[in-house]
């Protein structure tokens, strides 16, 4: 009995031992974890911040600092993480160890009971020790349990607080922006207005002057044409006059037009005088042509009728000596014997 008490002790040493460490590596594992997160954000953080300020002096010092720091402490942690996972291996094997002597001496107790009569009574013992033990660990869980979670409550809170601290020069200089930038809106908007006013001022005196412009283009095409009708005009009746001043001369033989004519008027009268004389022949022969018309049409298709007649002659002669096999006597025949040149009405 005391063997096995000692044995059940260092057992349940190892046990609560193993588990403590197991406890202890599952916080280890949260930390990397919120380590890791933590690392992912800020090299978020980081990406974004690239094209924006870049740090420097004190500021980039403290960032260096606390890079620094945390670098350290995950090292640390890895380190430890690495340590407990080598003492759990050993634990295991430890465990291993102990489970099978405990089940041999289990074997020997059982064997035991039953030479005593007092079979399960190992058993009942183990259940209440398990029950006063499953008692104990859920008060530790408990008080654990309480324990972490102030402890993750001021984690985050210090957390926070830190992002706070970090992050309020940052709203402090982004504030001043966004109060710039509004100044600066507010700056273009005005301009902006005065611009529109003095472009739409523009565009309507643009507008008044392009109507202006045509107008008076209007005006000068209008004038320019009347410039070109009167100077036209002022030619002819200068040459006119020229006329009549050498018309003047011409009549008192001071001079005379060419060799045929002395004067304009005899010149004009004898134009007059060959369009009457051709006026009178076209009326001539448009009398002719009316009184002969309807005749000549006859005679143009009597022409007609004879030519068509003769070419039906001659076909038909052709065809004749065609069919009888005697072309080359037909080429040799008078055509005037066949009555060919005969009008036969």
């Amino acid at each position: 009995e005391a063997t096995l008490g000692l044995f059940r002790q260092q057992a349940a040493l190892v046990v609560n031992r193993k588990e403590k460490f197991l406890g202890e590596l599952d916080v280890l594992k949260e930390q990397k974890q919120k380590l890791e997160e933590e690392l992912e954000s800020k090299e978020q953080e980081f990406r974004g911040y690239q094209g924006s300020k870049i740090l420097k002096g004190e500021e980039f010092k403290q960032y260096a600092n606390a890079l620094r720091g945390k670098s350290t402490n995950y090292k640390r942690l890895k380190t430890e993480l690495q340590d407990l996972k080598s003492e759990l291996g050993i634990l295991q094997r430890t465990e291993e160890v102990l489970n099978q002597e405990g089940e041999a001496i289990d074997k020997k107790v059982q064997e035991l009971e039953k030479a005593k009569g007092i079979d399960g009574y190992r058993g009942v013992k183990d259940g209440l020790v398990s029950i006063s033990e499953t008692k104990m660990e859920i008060d530790e869980a408990k008080g654990k349990t309480l324990e972490e979670l102030s402890k993750v409550v001021q984690d985050f809170v210090a957390n926070i607080r830190n992002k706070r601290n970090k992050l309020a020069p940052q709203i402090l200089e982004l504030r001043n922006t966004r109060q710039k930038s509004q100044a600066v809106e507010q700056e273009y908007q005005q301009k902006k207005e005065i611009y529109d006013a003095n472009q739409q001022e523009l565009e309507d005196d643009i507008s008044k002057l392009q109507g202006e412009v045509d107008q008076y283009v209007d005006e000068c095409r209008l004038h320019e044409s009347l410039y070109h009708r009167l100077h036209c005009q002022t030619s002819i009746l200068e040459l006119q006059n020229k006329r009549v001043q050498d018309e003047k001369e011409f009549k008192s033989g001071a001079r005379k037009l060419n060799d045929r004519f002395k004067t304009y008027s005899e010149m004009l009268d004898h134009q007059v005088g060959q369009l009457e004389t051709l006026s009178r022949d076209l009326q001539v022969r448009k009398r002719d042509i009316e009184e002969n018309h309807e005749a000549n049409l006859q005679q143009m298709k009597w022409f007609k009728d004879l030519h068509k007649l003769l070419e039906c002659k001659v076909n038909f002669y052709q065809r004749e000596a065609a069919g009888q096999g005697q072309t080359e006597a037909l080429a040799g025949v008078d055509m005037a014997k066949l009555g060919v040149d005969r009008l036969v009405l």
